[in-house]
């Protein structure tokens, strides 16, 4: 499992020891969300800023970034499928990226917006 927080350090645990086992990643700001992909190779990271990270959980020197949104990261996730991942941001919008290229499929405006706090 992984836990994040406002040290800006991803951390990866052991599962069931709950022992750490390394850091995942260091963020620039405080992580608001975090989720696994369903095959749980994939880790992607949520920032109060407005970056996703998608690290890879075999060997996590591999970190892709997703930029789009203009306000904080609140929440992220996978569809079922490994194909897709959803993210809903400070900025009132609602993307859709797609994993393969890393692109957004779609953009919608349906959140009020919000700061980092």
């Amino acid at each position: 499992f992984a836990t994040g927080s406002e040290d800006h350090v991803v951390a990866l645990f052991t599962y069931p020891e709950c022992k750490f086992d390394q850091v995942a990643t260091r963020c620039t700001s405080a992580i608001s969300h975090l989720a696994f992909s369903a095959s749980g190779n994939l880790l992607a990271v949520a920032e109060q800023d407005t970056v996703i990270k998608l690290v890879s959980i075999l060997d996590t020197k591999h970190v892709s970034l997703l930029k789009g949104h203009t306000g904080p990261v609140k929440s992220i996730a996978f569809d079922p499928r490994n194909e897709f991942l959803a993210s809903a941001g400070g900025d009132g919008m609602l993307r859709v990226w797609k994993l393969r290229d890393r692109s957004t499929v779609i953009a919608i405006p349906c959140f009020p917006t919000t700061s980092a706090d």
